[in-house]
């Protein structure tokens, strides 16, 4: 059986319905001919330049990834290759029939925009993937970050690569039981421990919004609802009413 998983994620990634078909590379139009001494001529399309670039993670690398950073956008060298042996996502996108897909023109530079991924999460994830590991060593990111950088790796298929470096990222905040965070971060990298104990908390503490009955858990003087979060949630974790605390069903 043929394993459709990363096509429908890399559906998913390019926010196009699951059961749609991929999209077909767009061809480039030739330049036209031009008419010499010896008939018609085809004239070589001029190669146009090279854009700079915020971060080179392969100074070798053949493509230019760019993300949104607020108003602004960071271009990102990179290596093609890289990214498809660690994603199985971004090996169907880039090197399937997808308009992602190096184009066929080779005076065209290959660019792919993903304005929906988060800055520091992939650059953070770019640095593991290209072996930057003095620049990981240097990551602490809190919860939140690290659910942001999950996210990012769960959409991607690509969560098995910074396991060495995120279990020690979850472990500094094992003390924050009541967190979703943690929660949502533990389920994603199989910390089956973690998640149970911080399931059970959650289930006894989290309340239900007056307004609309939303479950949410109190962090500070913020609420957290539960059901905002689009990744990583547990299946069937979050909708029953917390008097009955069907979340522990879960642990």
């Amino acid at each position: 059986m043929v394993d459709d998983r990363p096509a429908k994620r890399a559906r998913r990634a390019c926010n196009l319905p699951l059961s749609d078909q991929a999209p077909k590379q767009a061809t480039y139009p030739r330049a036209p001919a031009q008419l010499g001494d010896n008939g018609p001529e085809e004239q070589p399309p001029a190669a146009s330049q090279p854009r700079h670039h915020d971060f080179v993670f392969d100074d070798k690398g053949d493509l230019t990834l760019i993300v949104d950073e607020g108003e602004e956008q960071k271009r990102m060298k990179v290596c093609s290759r890289t990214l498809a042996r660690h994603s199985p996502v971004f090996k169907t996108m880039l090197f399937g029939d997808w308009a992602e897909s190096r184009p066929s023109s080779s005076s065209q530079h290959w660019e792919v925009e993903l304005p929906d991924d988060p800055w520091t999460s992939i650059h953070s994830v770019l640095n593991i993937v290209h072996g930057k590991f003095e620049q990981v060593e240097e990551l602490q990111p809190g919860l939140e970050a690290l659910y942001d950088i999950l996210s990012l790796t769960n959409k991607y298929d690509m969560t098995s690569t910074l396991r060495p470096w995120a279990r020690k990222w979850l472990e500094r905040s094992i003390r924050r039981n009541r967190d979703p965070f943690l929660l949502f971060a533990a389920w994603e990298l199989g910390c089956k421990s973690i998640f149970s104990d911080t399931a059970k908390t959650i289930a006894y503490s989290c309340r239900a919004d007056p307004d609309d009955q939303r479950l949410y858990v109190k962090h500070g003087l913020r609420k957290i609802f539960l059901d905002e979060y689009e990744y990583l949630v547990p299946p069937q974790f979050i909708g029953l009413s917390p008097s009955g605390h069907s979340l522990s069903e879960i642990s």
